[in-house]
């Protein structure tokens, strides 16, 4: 039962996200939703990078961390937006802008780590 809820919970966090955006303009300041797409699409990953080289990770952990750190926000943020009442149409507004804007920046950043390291960073046969 408790693996049985552990499965519905994305699927139920997205169903929720999609009702909330349902028929609603882009909520908020578009200047504050561009500030923490851009945030979250581009400082966070150079930052990430940034550290990685600091600590003098292997080169391959590092363009892998940057890859992940370029994924859009994620719907949990909705969720927790959602349960402590924290602007939840932002949050929502914030995960899909970063998520329409992300195709594209996760798809420089996969590109860009295949492209530095020689070796590709997905295994042979795909990701699964």
């Amino acid at each position: 039962l408790l693996g049985l809820l552990a499965d519905a919970a994305a699927p139920c966090a997205l169903f929720a996200l999609g009702a909330t955006l349902v028929g609603q303009p882009i909520s908020g300041d578009k200047a504050e939703v561009g500030a923490l797409v851009f945030l979250k699409l581009v400082a966070h990953p150079v930052m990430a990078g940034i550290f990685a080289l600091l600590l003098s990770l292997d080169p391959l952990l590092v363009r892998l961390i940057v890859v992940e750190a370029s994924l859009p926000t994620a719907a949990n943020v909705f969720v927790m937006a959602t349960v402590y009442g924290r602007r939840p149409r932002r949050a929502s507004t914030v995960v899909l802008v970063s998520t329409a804007i992300g195709v594209v920046t996760v798809s420089i950043a996969v590109a860009l780590a295949v492209a530095e390291g020689g070796a590709s960073i997905i295994p042979p046969g795909g990701a699964g």
